[in-house]
């Protein structure tokens, strides 16, 4: 997921403008860029013209205030020095906080600019100086607006109690990112897990135990029963739960329910390719065999060859 945002903020900030504006031909639209006026109209239309201005426009303080006011992300176009000018820095993280990038190492331990870029976009985190990402202000304003945002928080901050709460809160896979420690926490569990039931691959192993916090978790998502333990997958009352939210977690239920009656029709009965996940013996069974069609007509090819003639 983190690897599936970061793609689609590279694509839609950088690569989707830029596609839209290949060559220096584009610029033509815009007429003389390297007149200022014709350059503060095509920036206020779109950042990315800034791209094409001339040299000294790039290091004009309106052109390029202009421009990172409509795209924050045109601040890398600006020249150098003003990446380290703090309102140029400031317009371009409030119209995009990932835009922090771009701004100067100065700039990056600056309070009010890394709290705008995180209030825009939690993510932003990672581009704060190491400083103010164990700011507690920073981090709790980060994980308020992304609670995966806690993978760029400082160490003590991932062991923050109050932090990791919220983070999980707003996002419950962001325990993965919590400390060790915190991943032991029922509370913060029990959190995560019911906001997303699959965060349970993340909590201790003895939470994954506690049949409290696996039903909760089965309850959000059935197929978080991958996560739970031996003992709990053989839990026919918690995997019942588990199939009739999704009926596909049959197949991480315990082998010996996977060969219940009940259980397998609990799971045809909410997807019926499901049937594939069941004994050999259940899947020759008539009445399951008919429910697990007529739930989903596809599910014949994963009923014994033998009864497939009077499904048809």
């Amino acid at each position: 997921a983190v690897v599936l945002f970061c793609l689609l903020i590279v694509y839609y900030g950088v690569l989707a403008p830029l596609t839209s504006m290949a060559d220096q031909d584009e610029a033509v639209k815009w007429g003389d860029m390297s007149n200022k006026d014709c350059v503060l109209k095509a920036v206020g239309e779109n950042g990315y013209a800034l791209r094409f201005a001339a040299e000294p426009l790039q290091s004009d303080n309106d052109v390029v205030l202009a421009a990172v006011s409509e795209n924050g992300y045109a601040l890398r176009y600006a020249a150098g020095d003003l990446h380290d000018e703090y309102e140029i820095g400031l317009a371009a993280v409030i119209q995009n906080g990932i835009s922090l990038h771009y701004v100067s190492d100065e700039m990056k331990a600056n309070f009010d600019i890394c709290m705008a870029a995180v209030k825009q976009n939690g993510w932003a985190l990672q581009f704060a100086s190491d400083k103010l990402k164990d700011n507690v202000d920073i981090v709790k304003a980060a994980v308020e607006q992304n609670g995966d945002a806690l993978a760029h928080a400082s160490e003590s901050r991932r062991n923050d109690k109050n932090i990791v709460k919220l983070s999980v809160t707003q996002s419950g896979d962001a325990l993965k990112f919590a400390s060790t420690k915190l991943q032991s926490d029922r509370d913060l569990v029990m959190r995560a897990v019911k906001d997303k039931g699959t965060s349970l691959r993340y909590a201790a192993t003895g939470l994954r135990d506690d049949r409290a916090v696996v039903t909760a978790a089965v309850t959000q998502k059935g197929t978080a029963i991958e996560f739970a333990s031996d003992k709990l997958k053989s839990d026919k009352e918690v995997a019942t739960k588990a199939v009739k939210q999704s009926g596909i977690a049959l197949q991480f239920v315990s082998p010996k329910l996977r060969n219940d009656r009940d259980m397998v029709l609990s799971a045809v009965s909410s997807n019926g390719y499901a049937l594939q996940f069941a004994s050999t013996a259940l899947r020759a069974d008539i009445a399951i065999a008919k429910a697990a069609v007529n739930k989903t007509k596809g599910a014949i090819r994963f009923t014994a060859p033998e009864i497939q003639g009077s499904l048809k």
